[in-house]
């Protein structure tokens, strides 16, 4: 049997192919459907909470059975929180910039990994995509701070002498 129902719910064994849209909903606007790695063991889920009932996504992970805890969470506003949800989630400091956060207990951070080149974080407006950077250099191990566009202001070499090209720094 592929299609099997009862009163607990409907299984599928096998794949679910099909032409156009596939729309799974939960029946409710306060609902959740939830898509779990395994039946008693889920491994890993994704929560997809209705609108009513905050319209976010939460991702979890996890070993065992119940063991599995909220690792990321993308929020009805857009913004993505990564690590552990009791302090990513609890952190509004800053409402400006909590659009991405990546926290917990102990160490934590964020790796941009490149080969050759170089890694950049970029901040941009309305009016300009590269109005300011912070870019590191993997061909001289150096690291720029940029503004107005693509104009190093601010340079950190290698062995830690710093350049300041601005022509009035004080």
């Amino acid at each position: 049997k592929k299609i099997e129902t009862s009163s607990s719910g409907l299984q599928v064994t096998g794949d679910i192919n099909g032409t156009g849209t596939l729309r799974i909903n939960s029946g409710s606007t306060a609902g959740a459907l939830n898509l779990d790695g395994g039946a008693t063991n889920h491994g890993g889920e994704i929560n997809l909470l209705g609108g009513s009932n905050g319209g976010r996504i939460l991702f979890r992970t996890g070993q065992g059975s119940g063991q599995q805890t909220e690792k990321m969470r993308l929020n009805e506003n857009g913004s993505l929180r990564i690590g552990d949800a009791a302090t990513t989630m609890a952190y509004s400091a800053h409402s400006e910039g909590d659009d991405l956060v990546v926290g917990g207990s102990g160490w934590r951070g964020m790796t941009i990994y490149g080969e050759g080149g170089g890694g950049v974080i970029q901040f941009a407006d309305n009016a300009d995509n590269r109005v300011g950077q912070i870019l590191y250099n993997h061909g001289d191990n150096s690291m720029d701070f940029r503004t107005a566009g693509n104009v190093t202001r601010f340079e950190i070499k290698s062995d830690g002498s710093s350049y300041n090209t601005s022509s009035n720094s004080g």
